[in-house]
């Protein structure tokens, strides 16, 4: 039965009438504006809809309530948002921006059909600014009864609606987007079944770009570079990268948690931008999140400048489940086992802090050469007793080329031309000075292979896939 045929038999007789006024949503101290659960029908539309262009930064909120027992459905009737996703259009299942997120849109929004709320509040956020009266939106809100979409009472629901039967439970076809299906399953897959490295697009390294005022990657070229997101913060989550090591593991920094309550974080894999979803990204709950032991931050004093600096910052994400193996744009990166003595030139990747000014929306990549111990230890002889430690020092002398805020946990990597793949190194960890990118201030890495007993002895302990991360 059509969900829309469900709906509460109150419609007002012209739509007009049922136009919400945006400035009530549209104001200065962010108070949404709340629609009761006797409006069962309306009409919401962007702010400055059909007025000359302007650049006003604006912030437009309303929440929407609906009687218990239904939801809200949402009907597009006209989206249209800029192609830079400058303006962006956000809702959430339930009362505010700390509920679950539906959807968050720019550009357009065509072919993806209605929303479905789960709940019976709906919370839609709009945050952008006016630049050409061709970008705009116009959507209507209704009511709608609650019904389970299943069809047999033995199926379950997926998150975002789907239906799977419960004999396709752990049977590794992952029939939700976010692997709930999967989660909770073990698995026997011998270690040659394990491809790493290898993305199914090349990284473009014609140019050799910074994080810090860098330039974007090659959407797919790096498919083991991960989202590690804080899900109260959505959809605003990306803390810090992460990377893929095999199908259910995921290395990072460990100063990245400032809580290691896995219900608190997730990870998001194939995405290249930071807010806007692509038809390959995946999403995985976080089972367990395991920090190295002898993990600590040492004081340095640097000319009256006294900050802290993590030392064996590594840490390990269990997934719930697994990802799909069948997805080109999500694979393990492999580890390798060269010292870092054999390798001048490094890339890395991230969505950090750009030109000191503000968060990347795509992920961008940059080539950063190794400097040897000695040489960093005469650049930062304060540092010494970091540096001596398992911790790679990379970075260019006149600064400028750096990676920074946001960036931390993400993978450091070199291209291994016997095997013809590419091996993760160290994990981006700190930088040496108080700003990103400054001159004689190279950035801090984990030295990856220093840690292989730790990883592969927390795998062999945690894992439901019966593997170890193979250094050849």
């Amino acid at each position: 039965m059509e969900e829309a045929l469900l709906a509460l038999p109150v419609h007002p007789e012209s739509i007009d009438e049922l136009q919400l006024n945006p400035s009530i949503a549209c104001n200065d101290n962010n108070a949404p504006h709340v629609v009761p659960q006797n409006i069962t029908f309306g009409k919401i539309s962007s702010p400055f809809y059909n007025q000359s262009a302007h650049a006003k930064e604006v912030t437009c909120l309303w929440t929407i309530f609906a009687p218990k027992g239904y939801r809200l459905q949402i009907t597009m009737k006209r989206f249209n948002l800029d192609p830079e996703c400058n303006s962006q259009l956000f809702f959430f299942d339930g009362e505010d921006q700390k509920a679950r997120l539906l959807g968050k849109f720019c550009e357009n929004f065509y072919g993806r059909g209605d929303l479905f709320s789960k709940h019976n509040v709906l919370h839609i956020l709009y945050k952008g600014r006016h630049i050409s009266p061709m970008f705009s939106f116009e959507f209507y809100f209704r009511h709608v009864r609650k019904v389970n979409k299943c069809a047999r009472i033995t199926d379950y629901q997926c998150e975002d609606g789907e239906c799977y039967s419960r004999y396709q439970v752990c049977d590794k076809n992952f029939m939700c987007k976010d692997g709930k299906d999967e989660e909770g399953c073990s698995y026997q897959l011998p270690s040659s079944d394990l491809t790493c490295g290898i993305p199914p697009i090349a990284p473009n390294l014609t140019s050799l770009g910074r994080i810090v005022g860098g330039y974007k990657a090659v959407p797919g070229s790096w498919p083991w570079t991960v989202s590690i997101r804080l899900n109260q913060a959505e959809p605003e989550g990306h803390f810090c990268g992460g990377i893929l090591i095999n199908y259910e593991w995921v290395l990072t920094a460990a100063h990245c948690f400032h809580s290691v309550e896995p219900e608190k974080w997730s990870v998001h894999l194939g995405r290249y931008n930071r807010l806007v979803d692509n038809a390959y990204q995946i999403k995985r709950n976080i089972e367990k999140i395991i920090v190295h032991d002898n993990y600590t931050l040492v004081d340095i004093d640097n000319d009256s400048h006294l900050f802290s600096v993590p030392v064996n910052d590594i840490a390990m994400i269990k997934l719930k489940s697994p990802v799909p193996q069948n997805n080109p744009y999500v694979q393990p990166i492999c580890i390798t086992n060269s010292d870092q003595s054999q390798h001048n030139i490094t890339w890395v990747t991230g969505w950090g802090v750009t030109r000191n000014t503000g968060f990347d929306l795509l992920l961008k990549q940059a080539a950063i050469p190794i400097i040897p111990s000695d040489e960093c230890v005469k650049m930062l002889p304060k540092m010494a007793n970091v540096i001596e430690k398992d911790v790679i020092c990379a970075g260019y002398k006149e600064g400028g080329h750096d990676t920074c805020e946001n960036d931390s946990g993400g993978p450091m990597v070199i291209y291994n031309r016997d095997k013809r793949r590419w091996e993760l190194l160290g994990i981006i960890s700190s930088a040496s000075g108080l700003d990103c990118g400054e001159k004689y201030s190279p950035g801090f890495y984990t030295n990856v292979p220093k840690f292989s007993s730790f990883i592969n002895d927390t795998i062999r302990m945690f894992s439901s896939i019966r593997r170890e991360v193979n250094l050849e």
